[in-house]
């Protein structure tokens, strides 16, 4: 199933950490509002969510962990990255971090975005 098509394209951030994009990354989403994108988050959500969601972008919670080496535990992610992606079907994405940079790249490659 697949999102219903938005007039905005879609700017999907790809973030380990909630805090991180709402430090590094906000003034930026706030420029491609501006410019006519539709921007969102995708990120393990901690307590700067409701932040993130109160200036109007959309909050999608990941399983991602900054210290995981487990073959099963990143897997899933992986998984849950490329179900998001094929879900959102994001005009762009911009990964943000090491890990976020590898998986996003994979799941933007299997899912077609």
């Amino acid at each position: 199933m697949t999102a219903p098509p938005s007039p905005k394209p879609l700017l999907l951030y790809l973030v380990t950490e909630d805090w991180a994009f709402w430090h590094h990354r906000r003034a930026m989403a706030h420029a491609a509002r501006d410019a006519g994108f539709e921007v969102a988050v995708a990120c393990r959500v901690g307590e700067h969510r409701q932040r993130i969601e109160a200036e109007g972008f959309t909050v999608h919670p990941l399983r991602l962990s900054r210290r995981s080496v487990n073959p099963l535990t990143e897997a899933a992610t992986l998984a849950q990255i490329i179900a998001l992606y094929r879900k959102l079907r994001p005009a762009l994405v911009h990964h943000v971090a090491l890990k976020p940079a590898l998986y996003g790249a994979i799941a933007a490659r299997i899912a077609g975005v």
